[in-house]
């Protein structure tokens, strides 16, 4: 039985996100990134040749939860 418990757990998650979708719902968070953000993550990539975690540094989110500068990287990553 025990076993069987997460098996079930997922299952009824997936029916739920199924009967949400069907009713149009949207499923996850709001978007952080905007067509400004894109373009200039781009053009930092093509014109400046900086890697991914420097432009994800150097990226803003302006709306939501979310809003702010970016979190410093873990100590394992440093």
């Amino acid at each position: 039985m025990a076993e069987s418990e997460p098996d079930y757990i997922h299952d009824k998650t997936l029916q739920g996100q199924e009967t949400a979708r069907a009713k149009g719902k949207d499923i996850g968070g709001v978007p952080v990134s905007d067509d400004n953000m894109l373009a200039t993550a781009v053009r930092l990539l093509d014109t400046e040749h900086l890697s991914l975690r420097e432009i994800a540094s150097r990226l803003v989110i302006r709306t939501g939860k979310k809003h702010g500068p970016p979190p410093p990287p873990p100590p394992s990553c440093r």
